[in-house]
């Protein structure tokens, strides 16, 4: 397991990112990476959320920084992991999800074999990446080389999470 956040992407002087190695590194010791990407504008709770799946069974207390107030607080693009998708599972639930179990009963009624061993098979060795990205929308700063990152992770990211501010939002 990751004892620490790490950078994800490095920016330049000309403003442009290039993936950091420590990031390129980990990516390829793993043999099967799962890489969630948290984006969205300024103050919108990334990391809050991020810390948030973290604390679970994992007990890690807030690895990403967080403050309150008004002020930008996550600069740059960092990352967590790899983690064990069983290890998160207390928070997501699919091994308890009722769903999943009435599946698998239905299945099993059928001499079909246990969904739930088959799902726990297939993601055992999934090594996820939380990767927690500077907002959007910050005044003091350019977002052309942001964009630029994020354009890059977009392209590698195995789940995009896009949070808001405003709940609304989601209904666009």
């Amino acid at each position: 397991m990751c004892e620490e956040v790490f950078s994800v992407v490095n920016f330049k002087e000309d403003g442009k990112g290039e993936l950091s190695e420590p990031f390129i590194s980990k990516i390829k010791a793993s043999p099967n990476p799962f890489i969630i990407t948290f984006i969205g504008e300024t103050r919108s709770g990334k990391s809050s959320r991020l810390n948030y799946i973290l604390e679970g069974k994992i007990k890690l207390t807030k690895p990403f920084k967080t403050s309150g107030g008004f002020e930008a607080c996550t600069e740059g693009i960092s990352g967590y992991g790899p983690i064990s998708f069983c290890d998160l599972d207390p928070i997501f639930s699919l091994f308890t999800d009722s769903r999943i179990i009435h599946l698998n009963n239905y299945l099993e009624d059928n001499n079909n074999e246990n969904i739930q061993e088959q799902i726990k098979e297939k993601i055992k060795d999934r090594n996820i990446f939380l990767i927690d990205c500077e907002g959007a929308g910050s005044i003091d700063k350019t977002t052309k080389g942001l964009n630029n990152a994020l354009a890059l992770l977009v392209q590698i990211s195995s789940v995009i999470t896009l949070v808001s501010k405003n709940p609304s939002d989601s209904l666009c």
